[in-house]
């Protein structure tokens, strides 16, 4: 009984897992087309210069930064990351009260093994930005330079 209830446990937690990677693809997938499409408004801009009304290229500028930077992706992520990892922010906070939200955030996203450019796109940040944050947190965590910080956050 107890075998087939750590079965379930594992084939859940696997599920929360595989679903939480979902999120987090689709979210690295929409601020990428939000940055490209941000971009070709800047082009189209340039190229044509007085053609386009700028008022309304500053709205849709607006409105990608606004869908760049909108918080609510990150509730939805928060909540799904805390199905599948329970106890982990909980423990973080705990050993490092230092932490400030977007430390959390790097370690959610480290602790699934993402990539530098995954996490740029999600933290809608240049990847020198996210080198600087890894080595800042590396240092609040007091992790040495020998040991991975992604299989650091993965023991916790």
């Amino acid at each position: 009984i107890i075998k087939l209830q750590t079965e379930n446990l594992h084939a859940e937690l696997a599920a929360k897992n595989r679903e939480l990677s979902n999120s987090a693809m689709s979210l690295v997938y929409k601020n990428e087309l939000l940055n490209n499409l941000s971009n070709d408004i800047l082009k189209l801009r340039d190229e044509h210069g007085n053609k386009l009304a700028e008022e309304q290229v500053r709205k849709i500028q607006k409105v990608i930064s606004d869908g760049l930077n909108d918080e609510r992706d990150w509730d939805l992520f928060e909540h799904s990351f805390n199905e599948a990892h329970e106890s982990f922010f909980r423990k973080l906070k705990a050993n490092h009260p230092t932490l400030v939200p977007n430390d959390l955030k790097l370690c959610a996203y480290l602790r699934m093994n993402m990539s530098s450019k995954e996490i740029a796109s999600l933290l809608n940040i240049t990847l020198r930005g996210v080198e600087i944050r890894r080595y800042r947190l590396r240092k609040k965590l007091e992790v040495s330079h020998d040991k991975n910080l992604s299989e650091f956050l993965m023991e916790l």
